[in-house]
């Protein structure tokens, strides 16, 4: 209009100036405005509901569609062997700490710079290729790296409860007569899906024989090799073995083992070329890394020693949109699924969660997601504080990492007598949530339920 009046020779008037200077700029922004709110309205109408989100409008009927959200398994030990260090503890210090892995001397990129990893100094690959079979001699060294990991942790799992159970199980039964050995244990070894199957076999006969070597032999143990196509897929085997233990609660006790390694050239390389591997060029990319867990569980019974860690059911649902996009770190469906989460808890109060504990690793995306859903998880702690991101110091370990946040986070909760959230957010969409607690808290509130005076 300036220009217009310019060329026009024309000399506006004040009318001229509150109508073209004033009064039709608020307009075409309020117009812009109310356009925006009616496109957003009309998007989150046509969104269809997030699984989360349905499942939280039947919780708030007066009976629980489902009676199973409910369950709970006794988490009875919980070890680690990463990068990070070989106890729970110790990756926890490390987390708290905020350590991430560092420059490889050893691994370069295709541009000869070091690239970042998180091995784990203590391999001694040394100590078992003699007993490989022939087929497995010339596997790449991820793969026996993976071998060793899962030896060494298992070895030290049956050590310190092996014995335990064998000896429980004699004094349950001593007035019975000698009967055939049945099944004490089951060590359920989770692998990665890009193992072929012959090799898992390969690995699964390898690693039994082992075991048979030390005393910890079949029938009273059982092995058994599984893919894990990642984390989730570890997360989603607790849970369904959640549901077990509760249905059959006179199941053998389950070691379930995770690991994983990522430490050989052509690996990093693989990643490297097709933009995978975490850099100043590739800040989202990934951290090779390996490591192993293991996580013992049994069905919860009150009164039976030392009191375990409660395991929760695993919910999960799918972000909007991945996290990686522009523009798009901020979702609400992990707040969804907490929200859900401590709604079939009704025994932990939301204020009582002072810690995350997460497969959380290098990648701004997920850090900065990880950091919100921490302040609005644990509102009475930092942020900062109450994020405890595994995955920083230890690389990518699939399977293993997501198993040992779980590990890790009943180590917690049994120091600090608090109920301690796991958050699993490696998947660009993927989101997943379990809730791990003291059983005091579960046991006063039955208590006090059968103490009530009955209205019958």
């Amino acid at each position: 209009m300036i220009m217009q009046w310019r060329a026009s020779n024309r000399v506006p008037n004040s009318v001229d100036i509150a109508l073209y200077l004033v009064a039709l700029p608020i307009a075409l922004l309020l117009g812009y405005f109310l356009l925006r709110v009616s496109i957003d309205a009309i998007k989150r109408r046509a969104r269809p509901a997030t699984p989360a989100a349905a499942a939280a409008v039947e919780t708030n009927d007066a009976e629980p569609v489902d009676p199973t959200l409910a369950y709970r398994v006794a988490v009875l030990d919980g070890q680690v062997l990463f990068a990070a260090g070989d106890t729970p503890a110790a990756l926890l210090d490390a987390a708290r700490a905020k350590k991430r892995a560092s420059l490889h001397p050893q691994w370069h990129d295709l541009r000869g710079a070091p690239t970042f990893a998180a091995p784990v100094e203590a391999v001694e690959l040394a100590s078992i290729d003699e007993t490989l079979p022939d087929v497995a001699e010339h596997w790449p060294e991820g793969q026996r790296r993976v071998l060793w990991l899962s030896d060494t942790l298992a070895g030290k799992m049956l050590a310190e409860h092996f014995d335990g159970m064998l000896a429980a199980q004699k004094a349950a039964e001593p007035n019975r007569a000698p009967a055939a050995p049945t099944v004490l244990l089951r060590l359920e070894w989770l692998l990665p899906s890009r193992w072929s199957d012959n090799d898992r076999q390969t690995a699964h006969t390898w690693l039994s024989g082992r075991l048979a070597a030390q005393g910890w032999q079949a029938p009273q143990l059982q092995v058994v090799a599984r893919t894990a196509e990642n984390g989730l897929a570890a997360l989603k085997r607790l849970d369904e073995l959640n549901v077990q233990f509760n249905r059959h609660p006179d199941s053998a006790h389950c070691l379930l083992l995770a690991s994983d390694s990522h430490m050989d050239s052509a690996t990093i390389a693989e990643w490297d070329a097709s933009h995978q591997l975490h850099g100043a060029k590739q800040p989202e990319g990934r951290v090779p890394g390996e490591g192993a867990s293991a996580v013992l569980l049994g069905a919860y019974r009150a009164n039976a020693g030392e009191p375990p860690m409660l395991l929760h059911r695993m919910l999960a649902a799918q972000r909007a949109k991945p996290v990686d996009a522009p523009g798009k770190t901020q979702d609400d469906i992990v707040q969804q699924l907490l929200e859900q989460a401590l709604a079939q808890a009704p025994e932990i109060a939301p204020q009582a969660l002072m810690h995350l504990v997460s497969d959380t690793d290098m990648r701004p995306s997920r850090y900065t997601e990880a950091l919100q859903i921490a302040e609005h998880a644990a509102p009475e702690n930092d942020a900062i504080e109450a994020l405890l991101p595994l995955a920083c110091a230890n690389g990518d370990c699939g399977a293993a990492t997501a198993l040992a946040t779980v590990a890790a986070a009943a180590a917690l909760a049994g120091e600090s007598q608090q109920p301690c959230l796991v958050l699993s957010h490696h998947d660009a969409s993927t989101r997943a949530v379990l809730l791990l607690s003291p059983p005091a808290a579960a046991t006063e509130a039955h208590a006090a339920a059968s103490s009530a005076p009955s209205l019958a």
